[in-house]
């Protein structure tokens, strides 16, 4: 019997190694009298693999009644396109929801189905009753089985669900967000109440319930008076910010919605696994980073690795965002509508993360083409787009994509096969030169090298909208440096032992962090580490109480940012770097001791109206103050900055560490 193992950011089919490089097909969308054509573009682009959505919606005639033989439809022959691939030999990455999205009818599942939530226990027993009927037609041509086949089945990959989303914006009601009363009466529960915890208990109540022993406790850290889990009600947001119990309140909104993603992905691939699933699983997610956590994904969601899903705007510009959102983050985890060099940032560092937190850093969905509507928005994809964002991919460590739309189908524009199988000329000459470097370059195994590392947590990204609006990633970003992404719990996570330990570690987070989390990044510069603490820095635990596991002293002043321009040295000889913005500044004598100070020049600041005298800013010229300090811990060294991450500072503490092609 063939085993398949993830190993070296590859997938390994018995003895043969398969790099995860693939385009998407919908052969239910296309005549099945072309699938042959459209599939003879793979190999002729340098492609082994395809992948493919499995529509429950579509395939199923009546309910728990599934044609995948093409009998009521020949589009429907799922097992005659399987087929096919076989014959051609191309390997399948399968994805058979039950949800899909797909931009088809109720996202790829029953209109029954739609309004019921997936914790709910109906859409788990509808969706079960799906899952068994698929597996049973998919079964024979996994790559494992050799029922039909003698060395195997084409299919490799296997993935459970689709963006898994409670979308409990939706279902606020049925999952408990509002409590059991709203303004118009008692909650009124659909097929979708109930699941998990029995006896109607919403998922949020159950989420409250395996965090906090009793009511009390919940009382003690949300400042209510709630006698049972059932009264309770979220808040999304804190509408005081500097309220403790508010935050702690609004945490937990965060954390319910990451509990309910990865338990969700989790009953998804355990119970695919008891119908006879035996291939690696992979669960795939938005960029925003926000409803899904990706660190708990990949410790709670049963699956063997993560993949991120993108569709970026044109040169990651496109057309200007709409009037009421210039220049501002939107959508999931805030990341729509941003500036240019913002936009390309995000989208680096969500790539940069999936090193930590899969085995395969791999975009699930890589944009190919658009949907109709969304053009709009991306703007025109032509060759060059292509190739920027799949330099951008790579060079933030991405080790596997599959291309979202390879071959056209119905409200889908700018892919490089059309329906018919005839290849763009515009566009097809770009891909097959992107593949040659793939194989060429042997990306799985590619080491990019770099001694920086930005410390970050990723629920922070739900309660701090911190991947999108992040002045120390874009400083590290701007500056042209190589940067791996270095999470407080896990290190390097998966990249650990592939990309050499970083040297250098700048808090890129909030400012609060798990007591734990910080504890273990003290532990990590005691053993021999860097890190720079910007003034954004870590002095909240996460029930928002004060609590700074360095002992950072509070500054003697904080100076307005109005005219200011400070070159700071850093006292090693090295580059400076120059900040505009307010200043923090320490008496030497409030320095810990062995403390060195930073110190920091005035230069020649921004004027604020054109009316000011030239005197006033000139004669604040080589004022200088203690901006921060270096000091020794354990083996390693503390660098406390009073000053705003620039990307000349970025510069300055990551040591010239310039970007990797």
């Amino acid at each position: 019997m063939t085993t398949i193992e993830v190993r070296d950011r590859v997938l390994w089919v018995g003895g043969r190694r398969v790099p995860l490089l693939s385009g998407e097909m919908h052969y239910w969308r296309l005549s099945p009298d072309r699938w042959r054509d459209v599939l003879k573009a793979w190999p002729r682009l340098g492609l082994t693999m395809v992948s493919t959505y499995v529509p429950w919606e579509y395939h199923e005639t009546a309910p728990g009644v599934f044609d995948f033989e093409g009998t009521t439809e020949p589009a429907r022959n799922l097992v005659g396109f399987l087929t096919l691939a076989k014959e051609m030999g191309l390997d399948v990455a399968i994805r058979p929801g039950p949800y899909i999205y797909a931009e088809w009818t109720d996202a790829g599942v029953p209109t029954r189905v739609a309004l019921m939530h997936r914790m709910s226990s109906a859409y788990r027993a509808e969706a079960a009753v799906w899952m068994k009927g698929v597996v049973g037609a998919v079964r024979p041509f996994f790559a494992t089985d050799r029922t039909r086949y003698p060395d195997g089945g084409p299919i490799v990959l296997f993935q459970p669900d689709n963006e898994v989303d409670l979308f409990s914006h939706w279902f606020e009601r049925e999952c408990g967000l509002c409590g059991p009363e709203t303004a118009d009466g008692p909650a009124v529960g659909g097929p979708g109440r109930g699941e998990p915890g029995g006896g109607g208990a919403s998922p949020f109540g159950a989420f409250l319930r395996s965090v906090y022993p009793d009511v009390a406790s919940l009382n003690a850290a949300w400042g209510t008076r709630y006698t049972s889990f059932d009264q309770a009600r979220a808040y999304a947001s804190a509408p005081d910010r500097s309220a403790p119990e508010q935050r702690r309140r609004a945490r937990d909104y965060w954390r319910f919605q990451h509990w309910a993603t990865a338990s969700i992905v989790r009953w998804h691939a355990n119970t695919y696994r008891s119908m006879g699933v035996d291939l690696p699983m992979v669960a795939n997610y938005y960029p925003g980073g926000d409803v899904q956590n990706w660190k708990v994904l990949a410790r709670d969601g049963g699956v063997d690795f993560l993949a991120i899903d993108w569709y970026p705007r044109a040169h990651f510009r496109g057309p200007p965002a709409p009037e009421s959102r210039e220049g501002q983050a939107s959508g999931g985890g805030g990341i729509f509508g941003l500036p240019e060099h913002r936009e390309r940032r995000v989208f680096m560092d969500s790539c940069r993360l999936q090193s930590v937190y899969s085995p395969i850093p791999f975009i699930g969905e890589f944009e190919c083409g658009v949907w109709h509507g969304y053009h709009e928005y991306t703007g025109i994809l032509g060759p060059g787009h292509y190739r920027e964002i799949y330099d951008a991919a790579t060079k933030a460590g991405i080790a596997g994509l599959n291309w979202y739309m390879f071959a056209g189908r119905d409200n889908w524009y700018f892919t490089p096969v059309n329906e018919r199988g005839v290849l763009r000329p515009d566009l097809a000459g770009e891909f097959l030169e992107i593949h040659r470097r793939f194989r060429d370059e042997d990306q799985p195994s590619r080491r990019r090298g770099c001694r920086v590392a930005a410390v970050f947590e990723p629920e922070q990204i739900g309660t701090d909208n911190a991947l999108a609006d992040n002045p120390v990633l874009q400083a590290l970003h701007d500056a042209g440096l190589d940067y791996h992404m270095w999470d407080p719990d896990l290190g390097q996570g998966r990249a650990g032992g592939h990309e050499p330990e970083p040297t250098v570690l700048v808090y890129a987070g909030a400012d609060w962090l798990a007591r734990a989390s910080q504890l273990a990044l003290r532990a990590a510069v005691e053993g021999g580490k860097t890190l720079v603490l910007p003034p954004r820095r870590p002095v909240r635990d996460e029930r928002f109480e004060p609590f700074d596991a360095f002992g950072v002293p509070a500054p003697d002043a904080v100076l307005s940012h109005l005219g200011k321009k400070v070159e700071v040295t850093p006292g090693t000889g090295g580059e400076a770097g120059v900040a505009e913005g307010p200043v923090m500044v320490w008496s030497r004598a409030s320095l810990p001791a062995g403390a060195t100070a930073i110190e920091g020049v005035q230069c020649a600041g921004r004027q604020q109206a054109i009316e000011n005298s030239d005197r006033w800013m000139t004669n604040a010229i080589g004022t200088r103050w203690c901006v921060g300090y270096r000091a020794r811990l354990g083996k390693g060294e503390l660098i406390v900055l009073g000053v705003a991450m620039s990307p000349s500072i970025a510069r300055m503490v990551g040591g010239g560490h310039a970007a990797a092609g």
